[in-house]
């Protein structure tokens, strides 16, 4: 359990552009102001733990000083240049969500995205591949510099467990009706709720449910606002289902008599 949350990785503190890219970003019209934007962009994919970042105009401006139109074309320049890419997340078939993903360009006329697959705006960032090895990992959870052959099983397992914890922040904002940020944090101890013995997204979500029902009852003696909460509070939240579900078979039974 240690090594699940004391992981840290040289990673997790670096920015890493390939030559590629930064001739192509100074290649374009405005360099200055190009180069600015994907560094934040990036920067923002590293803090946010995805590849499909949220961040909107507004927030844009904000954090840069820029105006509404300096935005929409240094945006617009990236995008065409393939840089970045405007992705919308669904359920149900309705769009729930506007996410900007963050590309790289590999090698000429070749466009990649910062992980292997497109990801519904809660996908850590993982590495992406050269001919024979895995040149940059932003995974914490994957050894670098090892060659594909012998680390394929492994990345495989990874991925789905990454797809897993993505899936966990999905599931907390369809039951609480709001989303967590993807923090590492939270993403450590989703990983540590789904190693747990007979755990599963299905089990994951009944304890979310029930996270979500305590929340009208005003005489629990807890909290939980997040999955590190959770994590440390799961006794809590079942001693106080299991009192509930006592409670309504004790009324059920005196209005039978």
């Amino acid at each position: 359990m240690a090594n699940d949350i004391d992981l840290n990785d040289i990673a997790d503190e670096l920015l890493i552009v390939d030559k590629r890219t930064i001739e192509h970003l100074f290649d374009l019209d405005n360099p200055a102001d190009c180069v600015a934007l994907y560094m934040f962009f990036y920067k923002t994919a590293k803090w946010q733990g995805t590849q499909s970042i949220k961040a909107n105009d507004t927030y844009i401006r904000k954090c840069l000083g820029w105006g509404a139109k300096r935005v929409t074309d240094t945006k617009s320049a990236l995008e065409s240049a393939g840089l970045i890419r405007k992705v919308a997340r669904r359920s149900n078939g309705k769009i729930t969500g506007h996410f900007i993903e963050v590309n790289y360009l590999l090698h000429q006329n070749t466009r990649k995205p910062l992980v292997e697959e497109t990801t519904c705006g809660f996908q850590e960032t993982n590495a992406y591949k050269t001919n024979n090895k895995y040149s940059i990992n932003l995974d914490k959870n994957i050894d670098t510099k090892v060659s594909i052959d012998e680390s394929s099983q492994n990345l495989q397992v990874r991925t789905q467990r990454s797809l897993d914890i993505d899936q966990a922040f999905l599931i907390w904002e369809e039951v609480m009706g709001y989303p967590l940020q993807a923090n590492k944090t939270d993403r450590r101890y989703i990983n540590i709720l789904l190693n747990k013995k007979d755990m599963d997204l299905d089990k994951l979500r009944t304890l979310v449910r029930l996270v979500e029902a305590s929340q009208h009852d005003k005489y629990k003696r807890f909290s939980i606002t997040n999955y590190t909460e959770l994590y440390y509070k799961t006794n809590d939240l079942m001693a106080w289902a299991r009192e509930k579900h006592a409670q309504q078979s004790s009324n059920a039974t005196t209005l039978e008599v």
